[in-house]
């Protein structure tokens, strides 16, 4: 009997407490959204002659937040914190601009050197927002992905017109060259992948996505210029509608490569074609 009105004490006690001092509610596990608008206009960039920073500047832009990458190995630290996005499209292309803070220029790709990059990635959900777990590499779906990067982007624009060097293995008695050793040639300073979850990365036989970047006073600027539609492309943009994106940025010089990056997290941002 004494042990019953311990407890009920012990109870009441505890009651009185928790309404004294009721629990906070838990704070929402995911960050409220921002969304990317890109608006018309007429005006068509020629990627050639450049970007044109000044015309970007009355485009307004979307803040990104970025973490480090913990999901997987190899893990990140998370060096870059931010990455602004500006989007508009005419009647035949869609444009996206990119900016980031990164202390140095990294353009080169060999034995410990990395290049600076970053990527979009596109759910392909076409009537509601993709799984949290598809950002994850198209885990549990598909994804595209297009990725500029900084060493493609010299390789392009600055030394294309140089002759590609090889090593000759003409063998004798053979009428063509046979087990000639090339570097991957690249047209475009972007690479578009197709994923569908973890070690799944494929590129695309047809790489239609443009890409140009400067590095100016400690910030990346790079913009990639991509086909509304076309009939060898598996992505296609109409007014009207929304598409869900995600984001990642590479910053060679700190080791950054792969897995190793910061990402904008696990949520969907909408890119809204007004």
């Amino acid at each position: 009997m004494k042990r019953y009105w311990l407890y009920l004490c012990l109870f009441l006690f505890l009651l009185s407490c928790q309404r004294r001092n009721p629990p906070k509610p838990l704070p929402s596990p995911l960050p409220e959204k921002n969304i990317i608008k890109a608006t018309h206009k007429t005006k068509e960039l020629d990627l050639a002659k450049g970007i044109n920073l000044a015309f970007w500047e009355n485009i307004p832009a979307t803040k990104v937040k970025l973490q480090k990458q913990q999901m997987y190995k190899p893990f990140s630290q998370g060096v870059t914190s931010y990455l602004e996005v500006k989007a508009y499209h005419t009647n035949t292309h869609l444009y996206l601009f990119f900016q980031w803070e990164d202390k140095s220029e990294s353009r080169q790709k060999g034995i410990s050197r990395f290049p600076d990059a970053v990527a979009i990635m596109f759910g392909t959900a076409e009537k509601e927002e993709p799984p949290a777990s598809e950002i994850i590499m198209g885990s549990g779906g598909k994804a595209y992905i297009w990725q500029w990067r900084a060493d493609l982007d010299s390789k392009v624009w600055k030394t294309s017109t140089s002759k590609k060097v090889y090593v000759d293995f003409h063998y004798p008695f053979e009428k063509e060259e046979v087990f000639s050793l090339i570097a991957p040639f690249h047209s475009q300073a972007v690479i578009s992948y197709f994923t569908k979850g973890m070690a799944t990365l494929t590129k695309l036989s047809h790489q239609l996505v443009q890409g140009r970047g400067i590095w100016k006073q400690g910030k990346w600027f790079v913009v990639m210029k991509a086909p509304l539609a076309h009939p060898k492309s598996p992505l296609s943009f109409q007014k009207g509608k929304t598409y869900y994106t995600a984001f990642a940025v590479w910053e060679g010089d700190r080791g950054e490569t792969g897995g190793r990056k910061s990402y904008s997290g696990l949520r969907w941002i909408p890119l809204k074609l007004e």
